[in-house]
């Protein structure tokens, strides 16, 4: 729950998936991808406009929790509310082409999500270590090298809760 005009910070988890890369003459091939954890999908949104997403169920926490470091990751989320009313949230969708993925003795990303109203919402995953001293992961886009557009987040408008 969200009081009005309030921010917060918690934390959730992720599944991490990792990639096997062969880099030669300065090209980066994706061989695999897999995760240590199981798979699971969900529709967000309606089956006409709503999008398959990667499902994972976390706990929300007001420390970082201690993982696994290479099944399950840490998202440490800013959520801020800038309706007048006190806003139920249930679920964050983020753009998986814009997740920058940072490891040391965990793996975590930092990331926003902004709500507008019950039913919209935006998610940004920053693109800075949360911890001078962490390395960030390859990213999977870059290896492929498909040409994205980085920066806007993900806008949730099929509801929060």
């Amino acid at each position: 729950m969200l009081n009005p005009k309030s921010e917060r910070n918690k934390y959730l988890t992720f599944p991490v998936e990792i990639g096997v890369f062969l880099e030669s003459g300065g090209d980066i091939h994706v061989l695999d991808l897999f995760s240590l954890v199981p798979v699971k999908y969900s529709l967000y949104g309606s089956p006409a406009a709503g999008l398959i997403t990667r499902w994972h169920k976390s706990g929300v926490y007001g420390d970082p929790p201690h993982t696994q470091k290479y099944c399950i990751g840490i998202l440490k989320l800013k959520l801020k509310n800038t309706t007048p009313e006190t806003i139920e949230v249930s679920r964050s969708v983020f753009d998986s082409w814009s997740m920058h993925l940072y490891y040391g003795e965990y793996m975590i990303m930092t990331a926003d999500m902004e709500v507008y109203s019950p039913m919209i919402a935006r998610t940004y995953v920053w693109d800075k270590p949360p911890v001078d001293g962490m390395q960030r992961c390859r990213e999977l886009y870059m290896a492929r090298k498909i040409p994205t557009v980085h920066g806007s987040g993900y806008l949730m408008e099929f509801g929060v809760a």
